[in-house]
């Protein structure tokens, strides 16, 4: 019972990591594409606004970088411990 436990947990993580990660993904081209639009726009790549896009942009790349960096390593120690979980069974 409590190894069906563990697997829903695990793969309810991956799920979450994922979706943060593509989400983070998400933010960080539409900041880049606003920031584009803006700087162009606007000619001048000094604005705060443009500045907070940028800031935007590098943040949720850095976000979605450890989600998935996270997610891989959920899913190799998930890797490592399903033989021992059969050989516990057996």
């Amino acid at each position: 019972m409590e190894h069906k436990t563990g697997i829903k947990e695990v793969e309810g993580t991956k799920r979450i990591l994922t979706f943060v990660a593509g989400v983070s993904g998400v933010v960080s081209v539409i900041a880049a594409i606003v920031r584009g639009i803006a700087g162009s726009q606007l000619h001048d790549y000094s604005h705060p606004v443009v500045g907070l896009l940028g800031v935007c942009m590098i943040l949720g790349l850095f976000v979605a970088l450890l989600a998935l960096n996270t997610r891989l390593q959920v899913a190799f120690d998930e890797a490592d411990e399903t033989p021992l979980a059969e050989e516990a069974k057996g």
